[in-house]
């Protein structure tokens, strides 16, 4: 097996599942890996949301911190209030979009899943009162690209609470493996 396949298999063995992997669960994540490995070889700006006084709301804002102090190229942290920063957003040169955050999708807590502009407005979003699909919506009339939204299944979003264990080993891994993909494009001739 080539040695990325092996680590993807290793990555999806981890600890980021509380239960097993059944073949639709391990197809629907393979599909997954394969779109956050597309989109980061495409150096896709990653925009972190959420509110680092509600426990698991902090993912985004946690993932995107790790990814910018690692040196990947294209981040920006946006808060509780991404409407905020649509005009920083739209001046980004870039094909794709990849905003994270949490999303309740009934998944197990750290459980992580990408989801389209279209589909994103079945879920509900993190803690705040926005719509991400309008925000997608009005930003590709000022700078077209790719919505995607990387949603980690939270656990708890009490006020004063730290990040959940699961999700705080999801946000680690996710980011060892989005530096790999990043490092080994970088690479490449």
């Amino acid at each position: 097996f080539p040695e990325q396949l092996i680590r993807s298999i290793d990555f999806l063995n981890s600890s980021l599942f509380r239960e097993p992997v059944h073949f639709t669960g391990w197809k629907r994540m393979h599909q997954h890996f394969t779109t956050l490995e597309t989109l980061i070889r495409q150096e896709s700006l990653i925009i972190g949301i959420g509110n680092t006084l509600r426990g698991d709301d902090a993912a985004g804002l946690e993932l995107v911190g790790l990814l910018q102090k690692q040196g990947y190229p294209a981040t920006l942290l946006v808060g509780g209030n991404p409407e905020n920063y649509l005009n920083k957003i739209a001046a980004v040169p870039c094909t794709n979009r990849l905003w994270v955050d949490i999303v309740h999708f009934n998944g197990t807590p750290g459980e992580w899943r990408l989801f389209s502009s279209q589909e994103i407005g079945h879920y509900a979003i993190s803690t705040h009162n926005f719509s991400l699909e309008l925000l997608f919506k009005y930003l590709n009339t000022i700078q077209p690209a790719e919505d995607v939204c990387l949603g980690i299944q939270p656990q708890q979003t009490s006020l004063g609470e730290s990040l959940s264990r699961p999700v705080y080993q999801t946000i680690q891994e996710l980011s060892t493996r989005i530096m790999e993909i990043w490092a080994s494009h970088r690479q490449q001739p």
